[in-house]
């Protein structure tokens, strides 16, 4: 293979991997809904409480691991990076539609985009949490940090907390319509998804095209060489 062939081919390969990008890129949201929202905020809650659960089992001796730190805290610590990600993703949801879930005031007028804060901030507690037990010599310490208000027991408190308020959102989103049911403030989702289609799409597939001309130019002006 020339030396000529390969930089053609290196060029090509580049040209398919941006283009592969951009179209990754353009549909980071397009699949996601409110719906897949709640169900990912469910999941959480669950996951949250089942690791809670498990550490309330340790630190009452209803369950002795046989070795420190017991398997399943790391299976448990695995699935919530899992869930990490989705909690991420609904907030940037979120984000990009124009809701400030910095706020308190719109996250309770939006109870489901505040649920998912929580969740956010639920999992990541439950990460950290359990990567920092997971770093103790032995249950012993922990289950002393749980009665002795130490840094578990605070963790395990946020955890409580956090679970009660995504209750708390959840419980008003069932029953109370969000800004997105009620009157003038309907936001139709399939406007959103055309306004983001007519805006982002095509700058994305306008700069594809350019480099796509581009890398035809640079192969014409190497064949006249």
């Amino acid at each position: 293979m020339t030396y000529r062939q390969t930089q053609r081919q290196n060029i090509l390969a580049a040209l398919f991997l941006l283009a592969i990008s951009l179209n990754s890129h353009a549909h980071e949201y397009s699949n996601l809904n409110e719906v897949m929202i709640d169900r990912a905020n469910d999941s959480i809650a669950n996951s949250v409480l089942q690791v809670q659960s498990f550490l309330t089992e340790i630190f009452r001796k209803t369950y002795v691991p046989d070795d420190w730190p017991d398997r399943k805290l790391t299976i448990l610590r695995n699935d919530l990076m899992h869930q990490k990600e989705e909690a991420n993703m609904s907030l940037d949801y979120f984000a990009a539609n124009g809701v400030n879930i910095q706020t308190q005031e719109v996250l309770w007028d939006n109870p489901l985009a505040g649920r998912s804060m929580a969740a956010n901030q639920a999992v990541e507690t439950a990460f950290g949490f359990l990567k920092y037990i997971i770093t103790l010599e032995n249950q012993d310490i922990f289950i002393k940090e749980i009665y002795s208000g130490g840094q578990s027991a605070h963790m395990y408190n946020l955890l409580t907390a956090y679970r009660e308020k995504m209750a708390l959102y959840k419980a008003i989103f069932d029953k109370v319509p969000g800004p997105n049911q009620v009157g003038e403030s309907v936001t139709d989702e399939t406007a959103v998804a055309e306004v983001r289609e007519t805006t982002t799409v095509p700058y994305l597939v306008g700069l594809l095209l350019f480099c796509i001309v581009v890398v035809g130019l640079i192969l014409k002006k190497q064949s006249l060489i």
